[in-house]
């Protein structure tokens, strides 16, 4: 099976075009390509091994679209983007898309990972040489493409994260420092506690932009689903309409 990402061509700069693609872009058009319908059913059982099986040639196509040039001075603006897009493809495919007044949430463990190990790529980049940074960025978001079909393709509603609400009235108007002690509680789940901190750092790293507020409001979601309605991570890839009709 050939890699899903070329290696070579992420170290050779002179194969490196001027393409100023987006994460979120091509996750979009990964959403509208029909052909990629063919690749995913509800009912197989291991979507992240099927997805590779049947729609690797669909991830290669649209992983090496995201080119970084080879200039240390566009590694911050694409660090970014992985953060922005972790966030997006995290907290905005959690609503029943087929009922808009549903107060249903599922957040997806996958799809949650994506927005933790952004920390991870940010941790190593200064320590790369500028051809693997390159490399890891894009690496990032061949796995963001991989992801995002064996959930279904799952629809990024950015205005329902925007106007969310949060059903337990002690997550509302908290601050920052707050929501941290909230979420290195003894009983919160440790993915929580990674995900919290991550919308933190990010908040501190990008506090101003189109999606500034988002942060804290997706660390907000993610308390009330988890800590305050006691809810579990789903695993039910959200982007078919049967994993709405299924409880949690």
């Amino acid at each position: 099976m050939a890699p899903l990402l070329d290696i070579k061509g992420s170290l050779d700069p002179s194969k490196q075009p001027s393409s100023r693609a987006r994460v979120v872009g091509l996750l979009e058009a990964v959403r509208q390509d029909k052909e990629i319908d063919a690749i995913l059913k509800w009912e197989d059982e291991d979507k992240i091994q099927k997805t590779v099986e049947k729609g690797g040639e669909k991830i290669r196509h649209y992983a090496a679209q995201y080119t970084i040039p080879h200039n240390q001075d566009d590694i911050a603006e694409y660090l970014e983007d992985i953060f922005t897009s972790a966030l997006l493809v995290y907290a905005t495919t959690c609503f029943d898309p087929t009922d808009t007044s549903s107060s249903e949430i599922k957040l997806d463990f996958f799809l949650m990972h994506l927005l933790t190990s952004s920390l991870a790529v940010r941790t190593y980049l200064p320590y790369l040489p500028l051809p693997q940074a390159v490399l890891l960025l894009r690496a990032h978001c061949t796995s963001a493409i991989h992801y995002y079909i064996s959930r279904g393709r799952p629809i990024m509603d950015i205005k329902r994260l925007q106007e969310y609400t949060p059903q337990s009235t002690i997550f509302k108007d908290q601050s920052w420092d707050e929501l941290k002690r909230l979420a290195t509680s003894p009983k919160v789940e440790l993915h929580v506690s990674k995900v919290i901190r991550a919308l933190y750092i990010a908040s501190q790293m990008y506090p101003k932009g189109e999606h500034a507020s988002l942060w804290r409001q997706a660390a907000v979601l993610t308390l009330d689903q988890m800590l305050g309605l006691g809810k579990d991570w789903s695993q039910q890839a959200e982007g078919f309409q049967q994993a709405w009709q299924e409880p949690l």
